[in-house]
């Protein structure tokens, strides 16, 4: 019992006697307690790659590219080469349909191309001027056969289809001339002749 208790405590010393312990104490140990040596220089470095204030130009930036476009100009005039070709070329004719007219010419000339229409917006609508045209000789109608029996009456010019059914019967199948059927239904001189010679208006069998 006392001999197999006692082979722990012999083991634990053997290896305690072997350990061995450093002589002197390591840097790392020493020092301070700040940073390691490798980041003071980058904190060095970035101090010195941190870029100084900024001075900000008080020069138009227009003024600026008006410099640079003035000095590009000035190297290509001092360029030999680019002279050379420029008196190869000689002096450039504009193209007279690209020149910009004053606004007056212009108007002129679309005005003698296309010039203004005389008639009104309503007419150039092709219902709107049937019905015009209807009432007016509507109008016209009337104003005749008011003026029926007077003595500034000079004859009928509208016809109902009576009268153009009469009127084609006395000339195709009569033969009567135009002016005496025009004196016998008191007709307007020319009423007759409206109605299309003979051949081309007549009556359906």
């Amino acid at each position: 019992m006392g001999a197999s208790s006692s082979k722990p405590i012999k083991t634990a010393a053997n290896a305690a006697a072997r350990r061995q312990y450093p002589k002197s104490p390591s840097s790392s140990t020493t020092g301070p307690s700040g940073n390691p040596p490798a980041d003071r220089a980058g904190r060095a470095a970035a101090r010195q790659e941190q870029p100084g204030p900024v001075f900000h130009s008080k020069q138009n930036p227009s003024a600026i590219k008006s410099e640079e476009n003035k000095t590009a100009i000035d190297l290509d005039a001092r360029d030999p080469h680019f002279a050379a070709s420029l008196r190869s070329i000689g002096p450039v004719t504009p193209n007279p349909f690209n020149q910009q007219q004053p606004q007056r010419n212009h108007q002129k000339s679309l005005s003698t191309v296309f010039p203004p229409s005389t008639t009104s917006p309503k007419s150039r609508n092709p219902s709107l001027l049937v019905f015009s045209s209807r009432a007016e000789l509507e109008k016209l109608a009337a104003r005749e056969f008011e003026s029926i029996g007077r003595q500034s009456h000079t004859g009928r010019e509208f016809l109902d289809v009576v009268s153009i059914r009469h009127i084609l019967a006395m000339r195709d199948k009569q033969g009567m001339s135009e002016e005496i059927i025009e004196k016998k239904l008191r007709l307007k001189k020319g009423a007759v002749a409206l109605l299309g010679r003979k051949g081309v208006v007549g009556l359906v069998r």
